[in-house]
């Protein structure tokens, strides 16, 4: 499970639908990912790095945002 990718998207107002939304993928998806059910891809990562980091303007690193 994700927790800090978790608590950042508390933080920055951000539902599992709307990330899911920007990712192009399922809600149902997505939450597999976060509980560790199926892994990231890179580019899925990057872009969830790229929308906290605009969102929360505190520029987390993405071994930060994904720490386990």
């Amino acid at each position: 499970m994700y927790r800090i990718l978790k608590a950042e998207m508390v933080r920055a107002n951000i539902s599992i639908k709307q990330l899911s939304m920007k990712l192009d993928i399922t809600e149902r998806s997505l939450r597999n990912k976060i509980n560790g059910v199926t892994e990231f891809t890179l580019s899925e990562s990057l872009r969830i790095n790229e929308v906290m980091n605009e969102k929360t303007k505190l520029n987390i690193s993405l071994e930060d945002l994904f720490e386990r």
